[in-house]
């Protein structure tokens, strides 16, 4: 038996999430790029949606009343599977590709990965790469005793 014949009735992977951390051109606004994302990404993810941030700043000084300001704005958009299994991430701090249950293995994904990250690369025109980060997220289920 190889490896690749060794399959897990219940695998414990229920989402592989592959990140790469970039540094971006200060000006660029990763919401206008939507609409050609939408075009290069074509008919493989037609489900969008924005990523929203919000930022609360407190000041306080002695014998002052306290200040408050909020900025917020969009932070990245997700572009989704038509089964939303399998979603690409154009993030304002980089790029991620994440891929829910089932999950088989990285070399499966890689083409669609590498697809993605090239048109990242030409639509966002990141200047340096930070980190590139492979995580794996597992639900193990355990039995206890007594039913609790």
């Amino acid at each position: 038996m190889s490896d690749s014949d060794f399959k897990l009735k219940n695998p414990p992977i229920i989402e592989a999430v592959l990140d790469i951390e970039c540094d971006l051109p200060p000006s660029l606004k990763v919401a206008t790029l939507e609409p050609r994302i939408k075009k290069a990404l074509g008919n493989n993810y037609p489900k969008s949606r924005q990523i929203f941030f919000q930022e609360h700043q407190f000041e306080a000084k002695l014998n002052e009343p306290a200040k408050l300001s909020v900025t917020g704005g969009i932070q990245g958009l997700q572009f989704l599977h038509d089964d939303e299994k399998q979603v690409v991430q154009f993030r304002t701090q980089g790029f991620s590709f994440n891929r829910l249950e089932p999950y088989t293995s990285l070399d499966t994904y890689l083409p669609q990965i590498k697809k993605a990250w090239l048109i990242y690369v030409k639509l966002a025109t990141p200047l340096q790469i930070r980190m590139i980060r492979l995580r794996y997220i597992n639900r193990i289920l355990l039995d206890f005793v007594d039913g609790r």
